[in-house]
């Protein structure tokens, strides 16, 4: 699964992949899999090699250039579960909202472990208590505040992508044999599907 993922306002494929274009930058080859979440009014980017594996960019830089106009953009970092996870956001090439672990609040849990909603909330930093559930994910904050939807749809989107269904994504070479392309070029996705 692809783990860290640049997440935009919703626009075209192609001016997304110009804009990309302006500062992806990588020692070998990068496609940027383009997939609308029409549900969260956003688009999410993941970068891949040919074959579907993830490659290691600095989202953050992209994400600060990307936001450049006034469009707030984030970046999701790590699986919802991944101890490292974390959320950054970025409006006008300024850094945003930050949220990791600690921000993530808690609520009591009832015995089926369902938030109780009206129970008092605690942040991780603060302790959980037991018998506590986690309410959002630090992802979840990030969402909301960005782009007032949580991150469900676009965890469904990205699995739903890599399992081989089609929800209009396109990919896109952005840099080949380690030198970026200027205009990028539409790329079939690979066949070998990420892990």
């Amino acid at each position: 699964m692809i783990h860290d993922l640049l997440i935009l306002p919703h626009a075209s494929h192609a001016s997304i992949a110009r804009g990309l274009a302006e500062v992806v930058r990588a020692p070998g080859d990068v496609l940027a899999l383009v997939i609308p979440v029409g549900h969260a009014g956003a688009t999410v980017v993941a970068f891949t090699d040919r074959d579907g594996h993830p490659v290691d960019l600095d989202l953050d830089a992209i994400a600060r250039h990307m936001s450049v106009g006034g469009h707030a953009v984030g970046v999701a970092h790590g699986d919802v579960d991944a101890p490292d996870r974390r959320w950054n956001s970025y409006d006008g090439g300024e850094p945003g909202a930050s949220f990791g672990p600690a921000d993530e609040p808690w609520l009591p849990g009832d015995e089926d472990g369902f938030p109780d909603l009206d129970g008092p909330r605690v942040r991780e930093a603060d302790g959980i208590p037991e018998g506590h559930v986690r309410f959002r994910t630090c992802h979840d904050l990030g969402m909301t505040q960005t782009f007032s939807c949580r991150f469900g749809p676009v965890r469904q989107a990205i699995e739903r992508v890599v399992a081989g269904e089609d929800l209009g994504q396109e990919a896109f070479m952005m840099v080949l044999d380690g030198k970026p392309l200027s205009h990028p070029v539409r790329a079939p996705w690979p066949a070998a599907r990420p892990s």
